[in-house]
């Protein structure tokens, strides 16, 4: 399963390269009101709530019925379109934004959605109780919001930061006059929210489906076609394959390599279509540092990563679809430093690693020990996560090969999720889908430990200022070179063992018209689905 790190896809130019093509028809469609469209989650989402979410499964199911100031093309070098705002202005200071708001845009109860909306959001935002570990470290970073009138505001930074402009383009409101006084984690209200979008919400079923149904308040002037939206929740790969050929979901995103290829191969014709294109998502085992026994030592940690062969993880589990992810910046982006190759398979070196670092095999048991404690620990992992089930039990047995027993434990996705954010483990598979601007603060910045994503408790000095500097340089060379420093440390802490860097792979009825995909994926790529309809025979 993948976190969204930040609330809002932040990014440099960067252009799609989509591969189409058509499949077989196979099983039979079911009859259908043809102005439904069906999709599917992998996943139960925790929230319905732009504050607190930060799975992929809550941004596609939230994403019908919250409206941004402003969307953007990820395939048009990351053109901002107006949605809520009508225009920014930024200041000569590059740390004040004055924003203009519509006056004609309400939430689906006939509310205006106003700057105070927006406002408060960000407050909630900033609270710590309100859940937004991903979302703290960009808006966290505004000093105030001023409102002007009731569609204006301007809001001004801390220090001047690259990233601004975006983040505050990105900004996404929930209704003040629902949500006053309320707590952001409300299970009652998360199941019933009161959006601005194009949809708004029908009904959620746990475990079966969430439906919408078009908003007749919606202001924008694209008007939706598909007049009902139903998420079918079916977290195994296998069921949702079956749904999609029986015409029961009409799209399959973030589809395993295996699975990809194999259905694109057998099935070749006319009824299906497939999508593929670079992912700013990767794999990675997060080692916990904080108070650890094992991991607090970056030879530990380095050793960890050279006794996992990742090639042969790539070749068999990904079929090759892919690369082996090297460093916190997602492939083919500017920050990446391409002359820096991902470590190596080598368990000799890992062993002396180890050996180095004072786990010695223990002459009876072969375990390894360290001041009496043997070398034993748990990772954690969500259920359904076929990929990484597979690659924990290659790096188990390599592991026992070394002396260290690792015991693998997958978790319902809500259970692991409150775990990783409770920093509640010692080492856990999942994967990060980043920032297109290669913002990694929230990540690695030692401030980030208690209310943000350095769930691991990673600290180190030279690289707070690092990403300090990268926030406030403006310098294109500059930020380059700051950001290959960034990735040369990372590379030597090792504080995650990267897996595999991911492709968008996607599977659609072309019965559903307008489909494209994006570095985020098919729900990330405008105009969404909005922009969507169906083929209607004659």
């Amino acid at each position: 399963m993948y976190i969204i790190k930040l609330w809002y896809p932040i990014s440099r130019a960067f252009c799609a390269i989509l591969f189409a093509g058509t499949l077989a028809s196979c099983g039979t469609s079911a009859p259908r009101d043809p102005h439904t469209y069906y999709g599917l989650l992998s996943g139960e989402p925790n929230y319905l709530n732009y504050v607190p979410y930060s799975s992929a499964y809550e941004a596609q199911a939230i994403s019908p019925i919250y409206a941004s100031l402003f969307e953007m093309d990820l395939n048009d070098t990351n053109r901002l379109i107006p949605l809520l705002a009508t225009n920014i202005i930024t200041h000569t200071d590059r740390r004040s934004f004055t924003v203009h708001m519509r006056h004609d845009a309400v939430w689906e109860d006939g509310v205006p959605v106003t700057a105070r909306d927006l406002e408060f959001t960000w407050r909630m935002i900033i609270d710590p109780a309100g859940g937004a570990q991903n979302k703290i470290s960009d808006l966290g970073e505004i000093e105030s919001i001023t409102l002007l009138n009731d569609f204006s505001f301007t809001a001004r930074w801390k220090r001047a930061n690259v990233n601004a402009l975006l983040t505050l383009a990105g900004m996404t409101p929930i209704p003040e006059h629902i949500w006053r006084g309320k707590s952001m984690l409300d299970p009652e209200l998360n199941r019933k929210p009161v959006g601005n979008g194009p949809w708004r919400f029908e009904a959620w079923k746990t475990g079966s489906q969430i439906s919408y149904v078009t908003n007749a308040r919606w202001w924008g002037e694209r008007k939706p076609w598909f007049h009902r939206i139903v998420f079918r929740i079916i977290p195994e790969e296998g069921s949702a394959l079956a749904a999609l050929k029986k015409g029961n979901i009409d799209l399959m995103d973030s589809l395993r390599a295996i699975t990809w290829l194999d259905f694109t191969e057998a099935n070749k014709g006319e009824r299906f279509g497939a999508l593929r294109n670079i992912s700013t998502s990767y794999g990675l085992i997060a080692w916990q540092q904080k108070n650890s026994p094992f991991f607090a030592d970056a030879r530990v940690r380095r050793a960890m990563t050279l006794c996992l062969d990742r090639e042969a993880i790539l070749k068999s589990i990904y079929r090759g679809i892919g690369a082996v992810q090297g460093g916190p910046y997602y492939r083919s982006s500017w920050a990446e430093d391409t002359d820096l190759a991902p470590l190596p398979y080598d368990p000799k070196q890992a062993a002396q690693l180890l050996d180095e670092a004072g786990w010695i095999p223990d002459a009876k048991t072969g375990t390894r020990t360290k001041d009496g404690k043997p070398f034993r620990f748990e990772i954690l992992l969500s259920q359904g996560s076929e990929n990484g089930r597979a690659t924990a039990v290659i790096l188990q047995s390599e592991l026992s090969k070394l002396g260290v027993d690792m015991q693998i434990r997958s978790l319902e996705w809500s259970v692991f999720n409150k775990r990783l954010t409770a920093r509640e483990f010692t080492a856990a598979l999942f994967g990060w889908n980043n920032s297109v601007d290669c913002d990694v603060y929230d990540l690695w910045h030692s401030s980030m430990q208690d209310d943000g994503l350095n769930h691991i408790g990673y600290a180190n000095p030279e690289l707070d200022l690092l990403l300090e500097r990268a926030r406030a340089t403006f310098d294109m060379p500059e930020r380059v070179r700051i950001a290959h420093r960034i990735h040369r440390i990372i590379h030597e802490d090792q504080p995650y063992t990267f897996l595999i860097a991911n492709e968008n792979l996607s599977l659609y009825d072309t019965r559903v018209q307008g489909v494209q995909t994006s570095v985020r994926g098919v729900y990330s790529s405008w105009p969404g689905l909005i922009g969507w309809r169906a083929a209607v025979p004659d």
